[in-house]
């Protein structure tokens, strides 16, 4: 398990994800700051959040997949399944897709 910081960018996508804290009590919880912003043809789509909760095996299999070039779907889902971030790679494309609660955003 490797609690390090991330940061993705993508042409119209930055997403950085900070760690704040081990759960002292779970240890397979974490807490991450978060902060994503989408552009699109009409200006920016912004998010920022300082407690979302990430299961540590989730959050390793997004982490290895992200360092990985083979063709496949990354998730990383929070605990409380609000906040969603998906990046489908193909062998020629990024595809980015952030939901938060019923909210969808997604650069295609």
């Amino acid at each position: 398990m490797s609690m390090t910081d991330v940061i993705f960018e993508s042409e119209s996508l930055s997403l950085e994800l900070g760690f704040l804290e081990l759960d002292p009590n779970d240890h397979r919880s974490t807490r991450w700051s978060v902060r994503l912003s989408i552009k699109h043809s009409t200006g920016c789509f912004s998010y920022l959040a300082t407690d979302v909760w990430f299961d540590t095996d989730v959050w390793d299999e997004f982490t290895t997949g992200l360092s990985s070039q083979e063709p496949k779907i990354l998730r990383l889902v929070d605990m409380s399944e609000n906040f969603r971030f998906v990046i489908e790679r193909t062998a020629t494309l990024l595809k980015p897709q952030f939901k938060y609660l019923n909210q969808s955003f997604h650069k295609g």
